[in-house]
C-alpha cells in the first residue's frame, strides 16, 4: 500500500529549484526594502503592522485602490481583517473617551490624514539594467522634473516616490 497522494507530481512542485542562498537574499532584500520605505509594499515582513497600526484607514484604502488597478494585494485577507478591526477598535475608543463627552450638536467629520510618501527620501540601490531612466522633482523649479539615469550598482538618495514601482518589482533594494 502506497502513501505517496497520486496528484502529487514531482516534476510540478519542484520545477524551479531554488538555494537557501537565494532563499536568504530575497528575504534580506525584502526585509531591507519593507524596513526602509516610508508606506507599506506588497511584501511579508513583521514591520508591516506596525505601519497598518499607524494608519489602519489608509492601509484599506490604498489596498482597495490597488486592487481596482489590478495590481497585486497590499495586504494578505488576515491583514486586511487586522486594518478594519484596529480601525473600527480606534474609532469606538474615540467615541467612548471624546466623544460621549462632547456638547450636543451637529458634528463634523475631520478627515484622516494620508501618508504622503511622496517627498520621503530613501536610499536605493539598482539591481539590474531594466531600470533606465527615472523622473525626480525638480528642487530648484517646482513645476519641473530631472531625468536621472539609473546604472546597474548605482546608489542613489531619491524621492521614494519616484523608485516604488521598481521596489516592488525587485529591480532596485532600498538601503
Amino acid at each position: 500500500m502506497s502513501s505517496i497522494d497520486p496528484s502529487f507530481n514531482m516534476e510540478d512542485d519542484y520545477e524551479e529549484a531554488v538555494t537557501p542562498q537565494e532563499v536568504l537574499q530575497k528575504m534580506t532584500t525584502a526585509w531591507r526594502n519593507e524596513l526602509s520605505s516610508p508606506c507599506l509594499l506588497p511584501t511579508e515582513m513583521e514591520c508591516r503592522l506596525r505601519k497598518i497600526e499607524s494608519n489602519p484607514n489608509d492601509a484599506i484604502e490604498t489596498h482597495n485602490k490597488r486592487l481596482e488597478e489590478k495590481k497585486s494585494d497590499l495586504l494578505s485577507e488576515v491583514e486586511l481583517k487586522f486594518a478594519q478591526e484596529y480601525a473600527a477598535a480606534e474609532a469606538e475608543l474615540f467615541d467612548k473617551t471624546v466623544l460621549e463627552f462632547m456638547p450636543p450638536g451637529p458634528l463634523k467629520k475631520v478627515a484622516s490624514p494620508l501618508m504622503d510618501c511622496q517627498e520621503d527620501m530613501v536610499y536605493a540601490k539598482v539591481l539590474n539594467d531594466e531600470v533606465g531612466n527615472v523622473a525626480v522633482p525638480d528642487w530648484k523649479d517646482l513645476t519641473g522634473e530631472l531625468v536621472l539615469e539609473m546604472e546597474k550598482l548605482s546608489c542613489h538618495l531619491i524621492p521614494f516616490e519616484s523608485v516604488k514601482e521598481h521596489v516592488e518589482q525587485g529591480a532596485v533594494q532600498l538601503l
